[in-house]
């Protein structure tokens, strides 16, 4: 019975790394834009980046925070 459990062990590294060998099929090409962006969706990423930053500062003195 051990002999079998350490034949089954052995296998979990093979299909692991035939999983990450197929992936997850889902890409598809990268939409890259080709025209600057407007100030809207300049000051829309601002707006979420400063967001972020605020999430991700919880907890930690907010006198210390750096304004860009």
């Amino acid at each position: 019975m051990l002999h079998n459990i350490n034949r089954s062990l052995l296998f979990i590294p093979l299909i692991c790394c035939v999983m990450s060998l197929v992936g997850c099929g889902g890409g598809g090409p990268a939409i890259i834009p080709t025209t600057e962006l407007t100030e809207e969706q300049k000051a829309a990423i601002k707006a979420a980046d400063a967001a972020v930053d605020d999430e991700e500062s919880q907890g930690k003195n907010p006198a210390n925070k750096k304004k860009k």
